[in-house]
């Protein structure tokens, strides 16, 4: 895969830049930059992160590009896997950590403590979001979102995708281009995929959603609707998905489940299109894995990124609220009730073997906790203080917190959703969500 990017980069501070920072993830070989009007560059090899000092500063409000160009060239000696890979029938290039980066990165750091001793670096004090941003917000976080154009070629039989509204494509040489923009800006995780197979495509009030692949119609239709079933629900209470298309795609074997990009949707094979529930699940896990992926496109892509040390409460624990709101919606009272008695029953049997102490929600970090307990602890808050309580909390939260606002924590949800209930039920909040 041959890349060529050109960014455009603005000052939006109040004061001049005389340098910039550019890097790259350090397990990644050296790209050629071109910045334009530098003059002294300035590189750490080992961390591959150069300065480059401009020659005039650019003062606010002004933009400067520059060019990378590299290769990623597919490595043969053992499977393809992760978030980069490249083989005959399906392609997928994420741009994270492939491309370079703008500025300090601080997922750069190291973490392991006898590093950073080695190193003379300070030590990493351990503390979690409810004790972080318990009493304030923080305020020396962004977000990170872009615009992009894209011209993404491959061969003429495949089928290219990537983030924005397709404009036009040609078939020339044995090569189909096809020409993607943006609309509005999202969160900076680009991808790049070429596949063999080309989408089924669908629209929904204005949307058009693709699905890549299956045969299987069934489970390409169960799909479909839970896809339209989030859009409606996230349209109606809280604010439309932005963008003109939205893409869920069949992920070969790769140990993913499911995985949400901005506008892209990865679906495990075998368990979104060959699994079938058996007779008596209660509920299907096809539907409610593509509306748990379609959550996030709110949870994760629009609010709940921006604040690097904050938990992935925001992201997972709130689109597992949705699947019981959705599933309830859609399939009725009971097959809700299936969904939190199969999350009970992994919650427990996960539990038996973890003895460590259990933390609160919003600073949990292990899968059980943010998926199973997410799920019994928003069917308690639903019971006692109604989902409109709970959607006037994330109403509040996406008026305060929405891109380019100052990003959202997993406290200000707790705040928030305090300060629409009742004070008998505080306690329920703080036992669920805080552990107290």
């Amino acid at each position: 895969a041959k890349f060529v990017l050109t960014y455009t980069l603005t000052n939006k501070r109040k004061d001049p830049i005389d340098k910039v920072l550019i890097g790259r993830a350090g397990f990644y070989q050296a790209v050629d930059i071109q910045l334009e009007g530098t003059g002294l560059i300035q590189t750490e090899t080992t961390t591959q992160q150069s300065t480059y000092h401009l020659t005039t500063p650019l003062q606010p409000g002004e933009t400067i590009r520059m060019q990378a160009r590299f290769e990623y060239q597919q490595p043969t000696l053992w499977p393809a896997g992760g978030h980069q890979f490249i083989t005959p029938q399906f392609s997928y290039l994420r741009a994270v950590p492939l491309i370079p980066t703008i500025g300090y990165q601080p997922n750069y750091e190291l973490t392991d403590p006898h590093l950073r001793a080695k190193y003379r670096l300070s030590p990493r004090l351990p503390a979690t979001p409810s004790e972080l941003f318990n009493h304030q917000e923080p305020s020396n976080y962004r977000y990170d979102w872009i615009t992009m154009d894209t011209q993404l070629s491959t061969a003429a039989d495949q089928f290219a995708l990537t983030q924005g509204e397709l404009l036009s494509q040609t078939i020339e040489n044995n090569r189909r281009t096809m020409h993607y923009r943006t609309r509005t800006p999202f969160r900076a995780i680009p991808a790049w995929l070429s596949l063999s197979e080309a989408p089924i495509s669908f629209t929904h009030n204005g949307v058009s959603i693709q699905i890549i692949r299956d045969d299987n119609q069934t489970a390409v239709e169960l799909h479909r609707q839970a896809i339209a079933d989030t859009l409606d629900w996230f349209a109606q209470h809280l604010h439309p998905y932005p963008a003109k298309q939205l893409s869920l795609i069949a992920m070969p074997g790769r140990g993913v489940s499911g995985y949400a990009l901005p506008q892209i949707m990865f679906v495990g094979h075998t368990h979104g299109f060959i699994g079938t529930p058996t007779e008596n699940a209660g509920f299907d896990q096809r539907y409610r894995r593509a509306v748990h992926e379609t959550a996030h496109q709110w949870f994760g892509h629009d609010i709940g990124n921006g604040v690097e040390q904050d938990s992935a409460f925001l992201i997972e624990s709130m689109a597992k609220y949705i699947e019981l709101v959705l599933i309830e919606r859609r399939y009725g009272e009971q097959a809700m009730l299936s969904l939190v008695t199969y999350e009970q029953r992994r919650f427990n049997q996960a539990r038996r073997s973890d003895s460590r102490s259990q933390p609160a929600l919003v600073d949990a970090q292990l899968p059980y906790q943010q998926y199973s307990q997410a799920t019994l602890a928003f069917h308690a808050l639903r019971q006692t203080l109604g989902d409109e309580a709970i959607v006037q909390a994330l109403n509040n939260l996406w008026q305060q917190h929405r891109y380019p606002q100052q990003p959202a924590t997993s406290m200000d949800f707790v705040r928030h959703l305090k300060a629409v209930s009742p004070v008998q039920h505080h306690w329920l909040i703080e036992q669920e969500l805080l552990g107290q």
